[in-house]
């Protein structure tokens, strides 16, 4: 998790979209989209966003969106294990107690 150099919040896919122009070849039903490589992410606005990714940027962008999703797989990973942790040491604490009886 450590390992992780950098990421971009968020995610890069491929978009294919119709650009409106009426004699456009994406314009027919059966017309081939044009594809644009886009970065989606929710800044602190909380409205998602869609950024086109520059040419000389996408396999950064792509690598960092990436490392981003992993740093946050293994982070879900260690509350996961943190929480039984913490079960099996709240067991141990009840079953090691004295009572102020004895």
């Amino acid at each position: 998790m450590l390992r992780i150099k950098g990421f971009l919040k968020g995610s890069v896919y491929e978009l294919k979209t119709r650009c409106g122009k009426p004699n456009c070849a994406c314009a027919r039903p059966d017309g081939e989209r044009h594809r644009r490589w886009v970065f989606s992410h929710t800044p602190e606005d909380g409205r998602k966003r869609l950024r086109v990714v520059p040419d000389e940027h996408y396999e950064n962008w792509r690598l960092w969106a990436g490392n981003y999703s992993e740093f946050r797989r293994h982070r879900a990973e260690f509350v996961k294990l943190t929480r039984r942790i913490l079960v099996s040491l709240d067991a141990i604490e009840r079953a090691q107690r004295h009572s102020s009886e004895e």
